[in-house]
């Protein structure tokens, strides 16, 4: 907030009674959303291939190393998700390959 000299901030002595709390459009300006009970948005929507190179093998247990696995991902899953589920850290990934491209 940028104020001009003289100007002092409204209610800067006041607490809003309302500070901490959610608001009911907090989901759709967080992006973030609540959970869902019923499972609709928990369907399965196919099958990735993954495959790890280099120090990203380091963060896969020994049986899938230098290995093509086969990972399940569900409707509204990012490739991000997948990877973390993985165990692979998003930040360390340099290169995606999509069909070999």
């Amino acid at each position: 907030m940028f104020l001009h000299r003289g100007q002092q901030r409204r209610g800067s002595g006041s607490r809003s009674p309302t500070r901490g709390k959610r608001s009911s459009a907090w989901p759709e300006r967080t992006g973030l959303r609540p959970a869902d009970p019923a499972g609709e948005h928990d369907e399965m929507a196919g099958y990735v291939n993954v495959r790890a190179y280099a120090e990203l093998n380091d963060f896969l247990g020994r049986e899938s190393r230098g290995l093509t696995v086969r990972r399940p991902f569900r409707t509204r899953q990012t490739v991000k998700d997948v990877l973390e589920a993985m165990g692979i850290p998003h930040t360390e990934v340099d290169l995606i390959l999509v069909k070999g491209d």
